[in-house]
């Protein structure tokens, strides 16, 4: 729209260029119809321009949800962005039930999630804490599998929360 306007303000400015160079003499209905024009144009391109300056800038679609992750004594939920190839991975909270801190790992490869996602990785140690008991070869395991995949791969990642 604000082409067409530019277009149509350009056309009549040369007309009347034209006019004046050539010598002919314009007439007084003539002038008034293209001021008339010229200011119509320039009001419509001033609303445009105006209007755009104060468009509000996009908002950013909503994170997807977590989702929760299989049973772990580590790992509460998580999300994966395949568009940004980015993993958001929120850890259990201090207490049971409750939620803990999210860090975002970037530059994930599909697989990688993938594996992740499966708990593929055995864990390699044995112990407990109040969310769970886990061995040496359990499978599936969050804990591991983010310690092996995630942390192992040097993978860049900064806390959200």
């Amino acid at each position: 729209m604000l082409r067409t306007l530019r277009t149509a303000m350009n056309s009549i400015l040369s007309a009347i260029e034209s006019l004046i160079q050539s010598g002919r003499t314009i007439s007084s209905d003539i002038m008034t119809a293209a001021a008339s024009e010229i200011r119509r144009l320039t009001q419509g391109i001033q609303s445009l321009q105006s209007g755009a300056a104060q468009t509000p800038p996009p908002v950013p679609p909503p994170e997807p949800p977590l989702e929760n992750a299989m049973p772990s004594s580590v790992i509460n939920a998580f999300n994966f962005d395949p568009a940004s190839n980015s993993l958001r991975v929120q850890f259990r909270g201090r207490f049971p039930n409750a939620e803990g801190s999210i860090y975002q790992y970037e530059n994930v490869p599909n697989e990688i999630f993938e594996l992740f996602r499966r708990g593929a990785v055995p864990a390699r140690t044995r112990g407990s804490n109040r969310w769970g008991n886990w061995w040496e070869g359990k499978h599936p395991s969050m804990g591991s599998s983010m310690n092996v995949l995630l942390r192992g791969l040097n993978l860049p990642y900064q806390r959200l929360s």
